[in-house]
This record gives structure tokens, C-alpha cells and sequence, in this order.
């Protein structure tokens, strides 16, 4: 089926990635039992740039890179959640919810990771900066952010330059978003999964927007939050799903198989240390500035 890379696991944070597209796309490997798939949690590394992370690398030598997009390809080869829910009434229930998530908590769970100046400089931005190699942590997840901020002003029609004052997120995203997600959590109740006993393609889109709100701690106090903490079955039910798929991920990083995107997995913690990247390249360059410097001051000096 080929080779998922994504972002590397966060197992101090309780989280087997902290990024959205790969979760969802690596929740659907996991609860379809798409065991064909071979898993890759990797470093952004320099010698791959332009490699986008979250993607599925098919037999065919095609990359896939929306979470969306792998779980129809996926689907497509047989390993189709949906399927099951055949001839049930709550078939006909899957569109309509996946596009009330996509449309209304999407939107409030990226504003609030990406778009929240204090949470996107405390939390998100250190966290894909410590999930790059030397220099591409300074290049990424700005980057990233710049592309996500783009994505909910085309989306939300906001203007691309004008400043969005606090009024307008609470109207547009933060208060329709805590309707829904308190909705949701009424429809799950005490069900195990959204749709009854089984999972479906709902539960990965669901807990990979979810698990990162709930267990990145250090985010600062907001409405959405706070109103997903007051929802105890819907806490239970993410936590339920990473302690019942993501066990080997969360173990920790020394049992974690990461790979720096060159297809070189190592074994333990002390091998995810590049020496040429992560410490010969950013020392030459310092040397060569400091070096540049010097010579400048001796040539400027007056005599």
C-alpha cells in the first residue's frame, strides 16, 4: 500500500503526533487496520526540504499528501470504515457530520494552534521546530503558519493584510465551534465510538482535531477549550482511542522508531542526533560569520 511519513510522535505530550493532517490520516491507518501501510515517524530534515510530511508515498511512486485525500486512496483498496455501516440508519449520517466538523471545528481548532499569537509562539511553533533538523526549525513552521493563516482568511473571507479584532473570532469561529463540539458530544453520549460500536472515517477526523486541543496543556486558557474540558465523555473517548491504538507511539521516544526522512530509521534516542546537521552545519556557519566579522573589523579599523 506504501509508506506514511508524517510528524514525529510527542510522547511527553501524551500525543502520537501533534500534527492534524498526520493524525487523521494515521488514526484511519490504524483503526482500518491498514497494516500494509508501512509507518515512518520522521524529523523535517534539511536534506529533504521540499518533502512535505503527512504524506503517502504509494507503490506507484506518487505522493498523497492531504489527510483527505489518503483516506480515499485507502478506501479505495479495501480498507473502507465506512463499509461496515451498509444498510444502518446512521450511514446516512456520516457526510453530513464530517462536513459540520470540517466547516465550523476545523476552522476554531486551527485558529486557536496556528493563528493565536501566544499559543502559536509558546506552543506550536516550538513544537514543530523541535520536530525539524538545524536550519529547517527556523523555516517550517512559519511557513506552516503563514499557509494555515491563508487557508482561514480564504475560507472565512476575511481580508488577507486587515487585522482580525477579538470580536470577530468569537462570532465567526469560537462560538459556533462550541456549539458543534458540545452537539457532538451529546450525539456521542456514551457510545464508544461516534456512530455505535464500531469506528468509522467520523472517529478519525473527530479525535484528530480533538486529541491535540485536549492534551497540549501549555495552550493558553480559551473558550473551545474549556468548553471540550467540560465534555467528560468526549475526554474519555479521546483518551480511550490513544490508549487502545497508539500505545507503541506513546511509550516514549526511546522505543520510538524516527526516522530523519531519508528512509535511515534509528534505533534509540541517542542516534536521532545528526551530527553533520544538527551540529557540524550550524557551527560552519557560525565559524564562517564570526570569521567574515572579524576580517570586516580589520579592514574598516582605522590604523
Amino acid at each position: 500500500m506504501g509508506d506514511f511519513y508524517y510528524w514525529a510522535p510527542s510522547p511527553k505530550l501524551s500525543l502520537p503526533t501533534c500534527d492534524i493532517n498526520s493524525l487523521h490520516a494515521l488514526t484511519y491507518i490504524k483503526l482500518s487496520g491498514a497494516d500494509t501501510v508501512n509507518l515512518h515517524p520522521t524529523f523535517q530534515s534539511f536534506k529533504h526540504p521540499g518533502k512535505v510530511l503527512g504524506r503517502l508515498h504509494t507503490p506507484d511512486n506518487k505522493d498523497i499528501l492531504k489527510s483527505q485525500d489518503i483516506v480515499k486512496h485507502l478506501k479505495q483498496h479495501g480498507f473502507d470504515l465506512d463499509a461496515g455501516f451498509a444498510g444502518d440508519e446512521v450511514v446516512s449520517d456520516i457526510a453530513p457530520f464530517t462536513a459540520l466538523i470540517e466547516e465550523k471545528l476545523l476552522p476554531a481548532v486551527l485558529y486557536t494552534l496556528w493563528m493565536d499569537t501566544d499559543n502559536y509562539s509558546a506552543v506550536t511553533h516550538q513544537l514543530y521546530a523541535k520536530s525539524c533538523r538545524l536550519p529547517m526549525n527556523f523555516v517550517v513552521p512559519v511557513r506552516m503558519q503563514k499557509r494555515h493563516e491563508e487557508f482561514l482568511r480564504t475560507l472565512k473571507f476575511w481580508d488577507k493584510e486587515a487585522p482580525i479584532d477579538d470580536k470577530i473570532i468569537n462570532t465567526a469561529l469560537i462560538t459556533p465551534a462550541c456549539s458543534v463540539l458540545g452537539a457532538l458530544s451529546e450525539y456521542l453520549d456514551a457510545k464508544e465510538w461516534f456512530l455505535g460500536d464500531k469506528p468509522s472515517s467520523l472517529d478519525a477526523l473527530l479525535f484528530a482535531l480533538l486529541a491535540p486541543l485536549l492534551k497540549l496543556n501549555k495552550l493558553s486558557t480559551s473558550k473551545l477549550r474549556s468548553e471540550l474540558k467540560k465534555n467528560v465523555n468526549t475526554c474519555q473517548y479521546i483518551d480511550r482511542i490513544l490508549k487502545n491504538n497508539f500505545k507503541n507511539e506513546l511509550e516514549g521516544a526511546s522505543t520510538t522508531d524516527v526516522s530523519s526522512d531519508d528512509g535511515v530509521a534509528p534505533s534509540d534516542c541517542d542516534q536521532l542526533f545528526d551530527w553533520k546537521y544538527d551540529v557540524m552545519l550550524p557551527v560552519s556557519v557560525a565559524g564562517i560569520v564570526m570569521a567574515s566579522y572579524a576580517i570586516n573589523v580589520f579592514v574598516i579599523a582605522p590604523n
